[in-house]
């Protein structure tokens, strides 16, 4: 109902199995950091019931009176800092915001970020509530690539989305982006190229627009991601998603 069969079933990204490919923290440093270049793991050990763990009814049962301090993506844009950040049970999230009827591009995508609201306050989602613990190989990498105090130095997000949810396309900093339940659109694009610059790429992600840039845009990027599989973002490089059902 969002793209065609044809757009979904496309990728362009490098995707890497991390249980059998090459993958020394040195050499990913040297052919994917260094070099600016996005790329897919998966094969990253993460198990079925830590997955599980994160869908809708187990979130629920387990972490439901948890409260949220989250910015809502409604439209493709997050709007940046200005945006108010709104509050609410994860119960209330999932169950009312996420279930609502909405009107057509306008179904809400949720971002609880860790290091932005008081974590001392009682009843506040923690990271540690989670119980999840990054894949033991990624925990090696970071170390080697950002140093030991990496961990100091991360932001933390955990993204809730509807189908046709997305954000639209914008760039920071390096993103790893793990998908735990659900599918997603992933498309990216390198500042640098000459293409990839413009008011063009602030457009709402409308299904119609998207399309004609999937088809005709020769320097962008795109794969499709589901659970167990990890993008990296290189730093400064243009991205966007539009999720296809439920995500974590």
């Amino acid at each position: 109902q969002i793209l065609s069969q044809k757009l979904w079933q496309r990728c362009s990204i490098d995707r890497l199995d991390a249980s059998t490919a090459n993958l020394s923290p040195r050499n990913f440093k040297v052919s994917y950091i260094d070099a600016r270049k996005p790329v897919i793991l998966h094969g990253l050990g993460v198990s079925t019931a830590t997955s599980r763990r994160f869908e809708r009814s187990q979130l629920i049962q387990e972490l439901g009176h948890k409260k949220l301090t989250f910015m809502m993506s409604a439209d493709g844009k997050l709007g940046g800092t200005r945006m108010p950040r709104q509050h609410g049970s994860i119960k209330e999230v999932i169950e009312e915001t996420m279930s609502k009827p909405c009107e057509p591009a306008r179904e809400p995508y949720i971002f609880h970020h860790f290091e932005e609201h008081d974590a001392s306050e009682a009843g506040t989602l923690k990271l540690e509530d989670l119980s999840y613990h990054l894949p033991p190989m990624i925990q090696s990498l970071w170390a080697q690539v950002y140093g030991e105090e990496w961990q100091l130095q991360a932001s933390h997000n955990l993204a809730i989305g509807r189908l046709g949810s997305g954000l639209g396309f914008h760039s920071h900093g390096d993103a790893w982006s793990e998908s735990l339940v659900g599918y997603k659109k992933w498309m990216l694009c390198d500042l640098t190229h000459q293409s990839c610059s413009g008011e063009s790429w602030n457009h709402l992600l409308d299904s119609q627009g998207l399309s004609a840039m999937l088809e005709n845009q020769s320097a962008l990027q795109e794969c499709f991601v589901g659970p167990g599989e990890l993008v990296y973002v290189p730093e400064n490089w243009l991205h966007a998603v539009v999720n296809y059902g439920e995500t974590v």
